[in-house]
């Protein structure tokens, strides 16, 4: 075997390891071991690395420093840290602006990992990604059907168990889903009868059984996105089976919800209701965060300010948009919106040629909708999840769709 040869299948091992690793890595999550999930983004992109040549990645390098969105990520950065060292708590607030620029860092080396990532090992991160969802949708659907405090323990690593544990999951999903659907659209003549239904299926009614309601209307604005897509630019026609396929999943979710936990359970989070009051509290959390808008409204009253308010209910606001405004102030609240209306746009200008573009949109639509009502916005696991699908949305949109015939 000649050096040519030897580097070349160095090379191969170290995109298929690549592709295997970060594929698999987000649905690793919802088992509370974000560990997994950061372990297996990290092996990914430094495998990646290692078979990217240097000058293929100081190139992507000097052209995303050289881009307007570089910049306008820049503006957002010195926005947040001026709202940081002015805030309420500037040295807490500072540490968690800290970990900003090392996710996009991070989010820098995943791209050119991903950019230069050949067509097959592509194939291989979406494949991994589905078998991955697909595997823990499973589990999640196993611990609820026996209900068994030691089974979740084992599962999760979690001591406490609740009916509520898996609600992450239906957000989590939410955003991996228009990925899955367009892979599988992409391969559909490869896989053989129901694989591609029955893989929509059972990630479907895990993400509604999971019993996450912000990740319920997340996942619903993103299929409005998705069905509007194929039709305005993928020449899919809606027939009446396809709404009564969509209405039976929903139905078989609710249902699979409703024996598992119970009628009174599962009524009152339907009527959005809980013990603590209407949506679970809240409506409490977000008037705190309201009523505060005005201690500091041009550049916020720092990250992560709201859990030290005086009169705080909770850690968070449960809303993004709330918790901008508040925290980072007007100015950070025009950066950042305009941050993710350049990538919807993005994803808008590619959509008609590619599928992916739309899986983009349809994911970012699935994140910007269910953070309203669901974790912290600079949570390390739902930054995560956001610079990956992103990442995941913005390289798979560069280049035509090859679909098969």
């Amino acid at each position: 075997m000649t050096p040519s040869d030897t580097h070349t299948l160095r090379q191969a091992r170290f995109w298929q390891t690549s592709a295997l690793a970060l594929g698999a890595a987000l649905p690793f999550v919802i088992l509370y071991r974000p560990g997994i999930m950061y372990t297996l983004v990290t092996i990914g992109i430094i495998s990646g690395l290692l078979a990217v040549s240097r000058p293929a990645a100081i190139a992507h390098i000097r052209a995303v420093f050289s881009s307007k969105i570089a910049m306008l990520i820049g503006a957002i950065f010195a926005a947040f840290f001026i709202s940081a060292a002015f805030g309420n708590t500037p040295l807490y607030s500072l540490k968690k602006w800290v970990q900003l620029p090392l996710a996009a860092v991070g989010g820098l080396a995943l791209y050119i990992v991903l950019a230069e990532m050949p067509d097959k090992y592509r194939n291989t991160l979406l494949t991994s990604l589905t078998v991955a969802t697909v595997f823990i949708t499973v589990l999640l659907l196993i611990d609820m059907v026996i209900s068994s405090p030691t089974f979740s323990r084992a599962l999760t690593g979690k001591e406490e168990w609740h009916k509520s544990r898996f609600n992450s999951w239906s957000s989590a999903a939410a955003l991996l889903l228009p990925f899955i659907a367009a892979w599988l659209y992409t391969t559909r003549n490869a896989l053989e009868g129901w694989a591609p239904k029955a893989i929509l299926i059972i990630c479907a009614v895990g993400l509604i059984a999971s019993g996450g309601r912000a990740g319920w209307v997340g996942a619903a604005a993103a299929l409005l996105v998705w069905i509007a897509g194929m039709v305005r630019w993928h020449g899919i026609r809606l027939q009446p089976s396809h709404l009564a396929s969509l209405v039976a999943v929903a139905l078989s979710g609710i249902s699979f919800y409703w024996l598992v936990f119970g009628a009174e359970f599962v009524t009152s989070r339907l009527l959005l209701g809980s013990k603590v009051g209407m949506m679970s509290g809240r409506l409490e959390v977000w008037r705190v965060a309201i009523e505060h808008m005005g201690d500091s409204p041009l550049f916020g009253i720092g990250l992560s300010g709201y859990r030290h308010l005086p009169d705080a209910t909770y850690i968070h606001p449960h809303n993004w948009f709330l918790q901008i405004a508040l925290e980072t102030g007007l100015i950070g609240t025009v950066l950042f919106c305009a941050f993710l209306g350049t990538i919807a746009l993005y994803y808008i200008s590619k959509a008609q040629n590619n599928i992916y573009a739309l899986a983009g949109l349809a994911s970012l639509t699935a994140f910007t909708v269910s953070a309203l009502a669901n974790t912290s916005i600079f949570n390390m696991w739902w930054v995560t999840y956001f610079i990956v699908t992103t990442m995941f949305g913005v390289v798979l949109a560069q280049e035509k769709t090859r679909q098969q015939s």
